[in-house]
């Protein structure tokens, strides 16, 4: 079987694309249900994902040189499989239907000084189609050439926010109540990240220590988010539910800014272009899992199934998408768990169909 990416991509992939999902809406949302306690429920969901990291390394190394489909067709039969393929593509749609409105907004209101139109984020979806079409060969490649351009960007925003903060706006480390588990709950449907690198098995060429660059990407990726959430929080302390896009907004009261004026959106800029091949990857996985249950001849036809499918459901909820998020966050958020926890840990049981 061809191995279409590397470990070095991958955990590329885990550092980068973990981290720049966590940047826009999230920050806002911990906050209004967990106040100061919001890095610790997103630890208490780094650590649940660390678990779910953990699993899917052993499936990976369980699968040797199979792919996730084959995978799953030696576990259930082809039939099972395929009825698995289709919710799991379903899921990846719906999965991105928060990021894309999240890269819609940092885009609009970064580039834009006049109310743009609902044509004005078409081109998103044309990069989008171009980007599922081409699979994950090219989506890896960029992940690694944007390493650099991700370090810059943070930089920028890190140097910018860390010293603005009131850092006792935190305190009690030690929350009062247990407000912070149900902001775990209600975040959930930002984190789940390793679930992704279960669709990578069988197209990675691994890499001597292939389990350890991988976990020690994800802990980068974990401190890297901790910090950004303390940082945030310190900065807009009781007002920090109503600021969405932190990414975009942290760093506008550093002093450095009154003397060479809003530099800081330099960063917004890079970050949000690392952020389109991101949110393009469930979408990559839902084109590739269609195609297989339908038997599409041509890879343009599934590309286009899902990129469309997000374009008209962003246009029907342009005008409630926090009513969208309430309803994902207090009702969704269990097919998400099912999906993204549940179901790994049985992939991980089930013995294989032939005993082995």
């Amino acid at each position: 079987m061809e191995k279409s990416i590397t470990s070095r991509q991958l955990a590329v992939i885990t550092t980068v694309g973990f981290t720049i999902t966590k940047l826009h809406i999230l920050p806002a949302s911990l906050s209004h249900f967990s106040k100061e306690a919001l890095w610790l429920s997103a630890l208490i969901n780094i650590a649940i994902d660390f678990l779910l990291l953990l699993a899917v390394l052993k499936i990976s190394n369980d699968a040797k040189n199979e792919n996730v489909v084959l995978y799953f067709e030696n576990k259930f039969g082809k039939n099972f499989t395929k009825v698995l393929c289709f919710i799991y593509a379903l899921f990846f749609m719906l999965k991105t239907f928060i990021p894309i409105y999240e890269q819609k907004n940092s885009i609009e209101l970064t580039f834009y000084e006049t109310q743009p139109t609902f044509l004005t984020f078409m081109p998103f979806f044309i990069v989008a189609f171009y980007i599922v079409l081409k699979g994950v060969r090219p989506y890896a490649r960029s992940m690694e050439i944007s390493l650099w351009i991700f370090i810059l960007g943070i930089a920028i925003l890190f140097l910018l926010s860390s010293f603005s903060g009131n850092y006792s706006a935190l305190l009690p480390i030690i929350p009062s109540n247990f407000s912070f588990l149900n902001g775990s709950l209600k975040s959930l449907i930002w984190f789940g990240d390793p679930l992704l690198l279960l669709f990578f098995v069988g197209k990675v060429k691994r890499s001597e220590n292939h389990d350890k660059k991988i976990i020690t990407a994800y802990i980068t990726y974990a401190v890297l988010t901790i910090i950004f959430l303390v940082v945030f929080y310190s900065i807009f302390d009781t007002i920090a539910e109503r600021q969405y896009y932190a990414s975009l907004k942290m760093s506008k009261y550093s002093i450095s800014l009154s003397d060479i004026g809003r530099f800081d959106y330099l960063g917004a800029f890079l970050l949000s272009g690392i952020n389109v091949f991101q949110v393009c990857l469930p979408l990559i996985f839902a084109s590739i899992l269609l195609s297989y249950c339908f038997n599409f001849k041509n890879k343009i036809i599934p590309a286009l199934i899902v990129v469309l499918l997000e374009f008209i459901i962003s246009i029907l909820t342009q005008n409630d998408f926090f009513k969208s998020l309430s309803f994902i966050q207090n009702y969704a958020v269990y097919f998400f768990i099912i999906m993204t926890y549940l179901l790994p840990i049985i992939f991980l049981l089930k013995r294989r169909r032939n005993g082995i």
